[in-house]
């Protein structure tokens, strides 16, 4: 007679080895990236004219510090901003006669800047580095930071980079099965080995379908430009560079983080080299140190 055990232990079998084969399905259909139509050389031609957000989106799937910096040479280069040196100091004023248009996390970034970080007027760079060196700062940088950033995720996310995911019922009922055998295992003392793991492939799969995309053909292939791109930004001082493209250049390359081998070499100076590694070394502080009690 087939006892209760031999049954749970078939059906967990079973369960694993779907586990398996939805986990290769979801790599197959939303993971795997596509080849490239062509293989791509160095170029110093620029794949698109993207915002640095939608760049980071494109390149990272996600809104890096790298992107905020980005931004702000942006609103610079623009003279949305304006970059003023007085004595030793690198100053950023809002430009009152701005007429442009701005997206919404583009004033954001001008608001953190100079109203939260700044003295309402203007803001030093080194007032940048050192605004999350106490937890007040790094808790106020930290929530300003998230608001930005699901500003540009929504604003960098129209374009559709990425190819909708389906099937998220399917991973759901499969963790809730997993959640269920094992309370099973559990609660009635069938003592299976197996049982005690269940939770493993029940969660796993959330976080797993959660984390993988797959960009679209279109702009698969831009992403392997932007690749190429980067690749050339990096020795952009042995290959040279169009001199009417040079903010272009600079902008990117924060984003695909080669700053250091760009700007030195283009603008003589490290003003921005300093300023995203002040920006970075912000974000580390209020992600480790700032308060989510918010």
């Amino acid at each position: 007679m087939i006892s209760i055990v031999n049954i749970y232990t078939a059906v967990i079998y079973g369960y694993y080895l779907f586990f398996i084969g939805l986990i290769a399905y979801l790599y197959w259909h939303y993971s795997k990236s596509y080849e490239p139509e062509k293989l791509y050389n160095y170029t110093n031609t620029i794949p698109a004219k993207l915002s640095p957000i939608e760049l980071s989106i494109l390149v990272n799937n996600k809104i890096t510090p790298q992107a905020l910096t980005a931004t702000v040479y942006f609103l610079v280069a623009n003279k949305a901003l304006i970059k003023s040196k007085e004595k030793k100091e690198i100053y950023l004023y809002r430009n009152l006669n701005y007429k442009g248009k701005l997206s919404h996390s583009q004033k954001y970034v001008i608001k953190l800047l100079i109203d939260i970080i700044g003295n309402g007027e203007r803001v030093a760079f080194t007032n940048i580095e050192k605004f999350c060196v106490n937890n007040k700062g790094a808790t106020s940088f930290l929530l300003n930071y998230e608001i930005w950033r699901r500003m540009a995720i929504s604003e960098g996310s129209k374009k559709n980079f990425f190819e909708p995911k389906k099937h998220k019922h399917l991973v759901n009922w499969f963790s809730v099965i997993g959640l269920v055998l094992f309370l099973i295992n559990i609660l009635f003392s069938l003592k299976t080995f197996l049982g005690y793991f269940l939770l493993l492939p029940a969660l796993f799969i959330l976080y797993y379908y959660r984390k993988i995309f797959r960009r679209t053909k279109k702009y698969n292939e831009q992403f392997y430009q932007w690749l190429e791109f980067s690749s050339y930004l990096k020795n952009i001082k042995q290959l040279g560079f169009e001199k009417e493209n040079i903010h272009l250049y600079l902008m990117y390359s924060i984003v695909l983080d080669k700053i250091e081998y760009v700007e030195p070499h283009l603008l003589k100076s490290e003003e921005f080299v300093k300023l995203n590694s002040y920006i970075k070394k912000s974000y580390k502080r209020a992600y480790f140190h700032g308060s989510r009690s918010l």
